[in-house]
Parts: structure tokens; C-alpha cells; sequence
């Protein structure tokens, strides 16, 4: 097992790319490098112990590691393949679902540099503390501790801009500020090698760090190719196509609405700089007909009509959905008993996908064919199939000309009503897995493909025969479709704000170890605009200054609660603190703060209160909170008004699961001057939240609960909430 584990890691982290600079395991300041001699003699015949493995980890992170015993495997490897010590903590986190580690990280094996540090605190690490710091002040901090930790580095690394925060209703409220810091070589980027630090909120430690820079030099490299032309053969040879899209609300986060966009038309990440080629994420070459994503050209259905497709929440009887197989597998030629077999699914805006697979018994020893159907769980119907094929010798292949036809062939037969309907991707890989041909065929809609739904079907390259055959096709919300706007202009919208930049990366080979080749590549950023306004919904160009602006609430008293929660994508602050908070601010806020697990914070239900309709944009948000109890589906929210304190101690409360606490018929008091300003109903809720320390009273102990929240005091109320049950990171 302990093989397997190893394999897997390694495997992840050589994905991604990224040695980092050597440390020495003497008694030297932490963060030192050592010498290029060191570096390239120690190896597997050469490894530090255990114990110097946590002695390094430990110098490097006193604060966390005091009297923690840490425990060390070799199991790990460090980000270029080399073994590492992963070290961790006996603790086991309130992360439910998994024994997640308090304290754990790794060490490079060779040389003792730290590579990881994650620290995910237990629920009473928070009691009675308060949010400290605000992102620049934490930013102060992360510099200061990268300085030390890589002192002969901080000259060849560039602090990255902030991404723009964005509110997810589902995940809880992060507690640290993140920064991370690209590698330099002669003014270019080192594409995947980065250092990441992230900065606790409350208490100002590092909680998160992550070294993924080599200790190598580079050859200047030569460049035939400016950005301009880069950018040129981009479009001429891509170009862009129209699609539909889920829409991203004010916040960022997604909707369930589908809008029109446009974005560019290939999967290649590079375009090298010596040669103009698109090149993979690994770096290798793509020739002319891979580079495309359809060929097809697009010709939009203006005026369509909207379409409101209901989600399917009631499954299908398991019994009518056997039968169902049964039937199906007749059909095919198969007799005898059927069972069960697995599942699977998974669920997004508007739509949840599950599905059961059926297959033959074996008459000879009771196992399972070669043969499974799938059945959608929801609609009961047949949503695909896969066969088996123990056969590897190709005497005769099948050509991927002759495996498409025998594609379509099988879209004819077994969902003919939607053979007009689809697409081919082109770039799909028919070389994915030996022996077969994959083909993937996206949905139109409305003349234009939306890719969340398509029919896979793959192919026998030795006799053509179809091994698996795989639909995905959920319900669909959109608006009446517009004239879009012309592919033209909107190409030129896209290449003035399209993101290109020069980086070294190094090429891959199939195995994912680097060749030991790296080049000079510009690198794409995906991009889309709205296809009715040609307005950039992400990957366009970012204003340098955006992220030095001075905070609206820089000097304030509720700063650092401010600051977090806009880390968050909450309460952005660049609005007036002292402003009232309105009742959607407000509740995303106390979803956040109160969430457990974001793989268990899934509505429930999609009953929301009467007032919000399917497309607000914080839709998911209000049902989230109707199915965990905070409010009501059964009234009017006013999302858009605003609220008391008394009303936010019920949420609060109802958030943390003291509800039960709340309605008991003892009355909790409420121990200040202004107590008979309490509304009857509320008044175990307000005493509640009063002796959590979740309300406090001013220095007249007065807590005012008809008065309305400011957005300073929603900040400061979402810290304290969080301290008292926090999700952890």
C-alpha cells in the first residue's frame, strides 16, 4: 500500500513541474542553499534520516512544531522526482471524512529543504481570538519569512497579482492570506516554479507554504517570435468560436444560467518562441490537425427561445431502472441474471447527474461480465454502455477515418434524436488508451456547442467494434438567444485584452519526467468575452495598480475583519465600511462563516425563500442556507433590504446548529441596559449569541438589536462566528 501511496504522489507532484532550491541539513540558518557540488552529488545512495528530516522541518517552523511529535515516511517525493521524508502530526484535524493530518509537510530526501508545510488547526486553536491582520500587513510577514527561508533567492522572485477573490456558497470562510511569488530567470518567467505562503489572519503565523523552484541555471535562449506575432498566429491559425457557458454572477462564483461567449478555438498552452508551433502542456509539438478544438464552423440560431428546462430531483425506481438494463442487455444478446454493478455521478448549476451500472452474471462462477449498462438515476433511461476487451493483438487496426464512421453509426442507432444536435471535438486524443479509438461528440445548442454535455463513444481499433458508448445530457437554462455579436469584432476584442507572456518551461515527455529540454514559450491564458457585448468575462489583461490601490477601509477599526472577508469574496472593500450591510451580504456572510465541509455543505433542498427566483445570482446561496435552517423558505427575504442585530443572532445561531438551544422554554437572559428592546421570539437567540460573544454590547452596555448592521460589524460578528466553529483551511 505504501508503494501505491508513494507512486500516486509522486506522480502529482512531477505533474506539476516543479523543483525548488536546495537547504542544507547542518546547523545552517534556515533557508541557505547549498552548494551546486552538494546538490549534485547527494542522491539515493545519500539520504538524511528521519530525524534530520524533522529537524529541519522543526527549525523551519518552530511555532507549530513546539512539542508536536511528528512522525516521517519515506514515501514522498520531492517536486522533481527525488525521494522525500513526508512528516506529520498525530493530530487528526476536524476535516470530517478523511484523517486529516493538524500538522503535516515533506522534506527533500537529498538535502533536507523543506518543499510543504500545511497546518490545519483544530476547532479550540481560535477560541477568544480575534482577526489581527489585514492582507497587506500578512503580505509584510510572508516577505519577511520567504527571506529567510530562501535568502539567496528573494532577487530572482516576483510577487504575483492577486487573483480576484470570488464567494463559493458551498466551501467555508479561509482564515489566511495567500501570497505567492514566481521564479525570475533574465527578466522571464519559470512557468511552475513558485513559492507559496500563506499567512494565518488571526494570529499572524505561516500555516501554509509550498517551494516548488529549482536550483538550475538557464542558457539565455534565442527568440524568433515577438508577442505580436505570437498573438497573430494565434488567431490566424485558431482563431475563436461561439459557445454557451455558465455565466459567473458579480462575484465570481458560477451561475446556473447559460450565456453565449466567445473564446479561442485551441487546447494548446505554448506557442514556442524560436518557432512559432503550438505546443501541449508538456511541451511537445502539435501538429496542424491538433490544434483546433472543432473545425466546424458555427452558425448561431438568432431568436431562440429561452429555455427553462426543470432539474430532476426524484430517482427512478432502482426496480424500473433494472429492468430497464435487463431489457437492454437482451437486446445485446446477453441472458441470465443481471446485478448491479457500481455507480457514479456528480452534480452542477442546475442539473445533478448520477447513474447506476448493470451487468450480466457469469452462469459459471457467479462473477460479473465483461458487459455494464448505465442507467441515468433520475430519468431511468439507458445513458450508456462499456464492454470489455481482453484481445490487445491489432493485426488489421481500425483507421480513426473508418472508427469515426462506425461512431456515427452507433449515434444513428442508439440516440438518433440527437445525431443533429452534436459536434466533434477535434482534439480529444485518439491515441488516449492503446488499442482504441475515443470520439466525443459536444451538443449544440441553439447552433452552438455547450460542452457540460456531449455522447463519448470508443472504438475497437482491432475489429470496430463499440466498447463504450457514454451520454451526458442534463437539463438547460438560458435566455432567448440575441443576435451575437460578429466573430470579427470580437476576435479583436480578445487579442487587445488576451493575455499572452513570455515563460521558460520545461517539456515533458509521456511519462510526465522532464526531457531536460526547456524553451522559450509564450504562454496562453484562456480567455472569454460575452458574445452580445464583447465584454471580457476573464483572462484579459490586468491593471498593475489594481492591487496597490489603498483599501476604503485602511484605519479602520474593523480593518482586519474587513480585509479577510474580502479575501474571501465578501463585503469587497472597496465600499464604505460604516455603510449598512444589505441581507444577501449578510447571509452569504454567515453561510460562509458556519459552513462545514464544502463536500458536505450541498443544498438539500432547492426550496428558497418566495421572493428569490431561479436566476438570482446568489440562487444556490439562498438554498444552501433554506435546507441548513438559517432562514425560511416559506417567506419573503428582501434580499436587497437590510438587518438588525436581533435578526443576525438568529442567523448566527441557527448557523452554528444552537437552534435547539435557542427554543427551550427557559428563558437566557441577556444582561444589558437596552434588554427590553428585544423581540419577545428572539430573545434565547440574542442571549445566545451575547454570552458566545458573538453580540457585544457598547461601552454604555447597550447592544442595540433593533439597529441596523454595518458592514464593519458584520466583518467583526463573521470573525467571531468563525472562531467559535471554524471549518478549518
Amino acid at each position: 500500500m505504501g508503494k501505491i501511496k508513494a507512486a500516486l504522489v509522486c506522480l502529482m507532484i512531477i505533474a506539476l513541474m516543479a523543483p525548488g532550491p536546495a537547504l542544507a541539513i547542518n546547523i545552517s540558518p534556515v533557508g541557505v542553499p547549498i552548494n551546486s557540488q552538494d546538490s549534485s552529488t547527494a542522491g539515493e545512495h545519500n539520504l538524511i534520516s528521519g530525524e534530520e528530516a524533522v529537524l529541519s522541518f522543526t527549525r523551519a517552523f518552530p511555532e507549530l512544531t513546539r512539542g508536536v511529535k511528528l512522525e516521517a515516511e519515506q514515501e514522498g517525493c520531492s517536486f522533481d522526482g527525488r525521494p522525500a521524508w513526508d512528516l506529520g502530526s498525530p493530530e487528526i484535524g476536524a476535516r470530517p471524512g478523511s484523517g486529516h493530518q493538524v500538522l503535516s509537510g515533506s522534506v527533500d530526501g537529498a538535502t533536507g529543504r523543506v518543499l510543504t508545510m500545511n497546518y490545519n488547526p483544530l476547532p479550540d486553536y481560535y477560541r477568544g481570538k480575534q482577526v489581527k491582520l489585514t492582507r497587506e500587513q500578512a503580505r509584510q510577514k510572508a516577505q519577511s519569512f520567504l527571506s529567510s527561508m530562501v535568502p539567496g533567492m528573494t532577487g530572482s522572485l516576483k510577487l504575483n497579482q492577486g487573483v480576484m477573490p470570488s464567494f463559493n456558497p458551498n466551501a467555508s470562510l479561509t482564515a489566511y492570506y495567500s501570497f505567492s511569488w514566481t521564479r525570475m530567470a533574465d527578466g522571464v518567467a519559470v512557468n511552475w516554479e513558485q513559492v507559496m505562503i500563506g499567512v494565518d489572519a488571526y494570529t499572524g503565523l505561516i500555516t501554509h507554504y509550498n517551494n516548488s523552484c529549482k536550483d538550475n541555471q538557464f542558457s539565455p535562449g534565442k527568440i524568433n517570435i515577438s508577442r505580436d506575432e505570437a498573438v497573430a498566429v494565434l488567431f490566424n491559425q485558431a482563431g475563436i468560436y461561439p459557445a454557451y457557458k455558465y455565466a459567473a454572477a458579480k462575484d465570481s462564483h458560477i451561475a446556473r444560467q447559460l450565456i453565449p461567449v466567445y473564446e479561442l478555438n485551441t487546447e494548446a498552452v505554448y506557442i514556442d518562441a524560436l518557432s512559432g508551433k503550438f505546443l501541449d502542456y508538456r511541451g511537445q509539438e502539435l501538429n496542424r490537425e491538433q490544434i483546433k478544438i472543432y473545425n466546424s464552423e458555427f452558425a448561431p440560431l438568432p431568436n431562440s427561445p429561452a429555455i427553462n428546462e426543470p432539474e430532476l430531483t426524484e430517482k427512478t425506481d432502482p426496480r424500473q431502472a433494472l429492468e430497464t438494463a435487463v431489457e437492454f442487455l437482451r437486446t445485446a444478446g446477453f441472458e441470465g441474471e443481471v446485478t448491479r454493478s457500481g455507480g457514479g455521478g456528480g452534480s452542477g448549476p442546475g442539473y445533478r447527474d448520477e447513474h447506476w451500472f448493470y451487468s450480466p452474471v457469469n452462469d459459471e462462477d457467479g462473477t460479473q461480465s465483461g458487459f455494464r449498462v448505465e442507467i441515468d438515476a433520475y430519468s431511468g433511461e439507458v445513458s450508456g454502455f462499456y464492454k470489455s476487451e481482453n484481445n490487445s493483438d491489432i493485426s488489421n487496426p481500425v483507421s480513426p477515418e473508418q472508427g469515426l464512421q462506425i461512431a456515427w453509426q452507433a449515434i444513428k442507432k442508439y440516440s438518433p434524436e440527437k445525431e443533429s444536435l452534436l459536434t466533434l471535438k477535434q482534439t480529444t486524443g485518439n491515441d488516449s488508451e492503446p488499442g482504441k479509438h475515443t470520439f466525443t461528440f459536444i451538443r449544440l445548442l441553439n447552433g452552438i456547442p455547450f460542452d457540460r454535455d456531449s455522447i463519448t463513444v470508443t472504438i475497437s481499433r482491432q475489429n470496430g467494434d463499440v466498447l463504450g458508448y457514454h451520454i451526458r445530457w442534463g437539463p438547460v437554462q438560458c435566455n432567448a438567444l440575441n443576435q451575437l455579436l460578429d466573430q470579427n469584432r470580437a476576435q479583436s476584442i480578445l487579442a487587445q485584452q488576451l493575455n499572452v507572456e513570455l515563460v521558460r518551461m520545461a517539456a515533458l515527455d509521456k511519462r510526465y519526467k522532464e526531457t531536460g529540454e526547456t524553451r522559450l514559450a509564450y504562454l496562453i491564458s484562456p480567455s472569454r468575452a460575452d458574445a452580445l457585448s464583447g465584454a471580457m468575462i476573464y483572462g484579459g489583461k490586468t491593471d498593475p495598480a489594481a492591487n496597490t490601490a489603498k483599501a476604503s477601509s485602511a484605519g479602520h477599526w474593523a480593518a482586519p475583519a474587513l480585509s479577510m472577508l474580502d479575501e474571501n469574496g465578501l463585503l469587497t472593500d472597496t465600499v464604505n465600511p460604516d455603510d449598512t450591510v444589505t441581507r444577501r451580504e449578510a447571509l452569504k456572510t454567515v453561510l460562509a462563516a458556519t459552513n462545514p465541509r464544502a463536500f458536505y455543505a450541498y443544498a438539500r433542498t432547492k426550496q428558497v425563500p418566495l421572493d428569490i427566483k431561479a436566476e438570482d445570482p446568489d440562487y444556490d446561496a439562498f438554498a444552501l442556507a433554506a435546507s441548513r435552517g438559517i432562514i425560511s423558505h416559506q417567506a419573503e427575504f428582501d434580499p436587497d433590504g437590510h438587518i438588525n442585530r436581533e435578526e443576525l443572532a438568529v442567523w448566527a445561531i441557527k448557523g452554528l446548529g444552537y437552534d435547539n438551544i435557542a427554543r427551550i422554554k427557559n428563558p437566557i437572559g441577556t444582561p444589558v441596559q437596552d434588554a427590553g428592546k428585544i423581540s419577545p421570539d428572539r430573545r434565547n437567540y440574542v442571549g445566545l449569541a451575547h454570552g458566545l460573544g458573538i453580540l457585544t454590547p457598547d461601552a454604555q452596555n447597550n447592544l442595540r438589536p433593533q439597529d441596523m448592521v454595518s458592514r464593519a460589524e458584520m466583518a467583526i460578528t463573521a470573525s467571531r462566528i468563525l472562531a467559535l466553529a471554524p471549518s478549518g483551511y
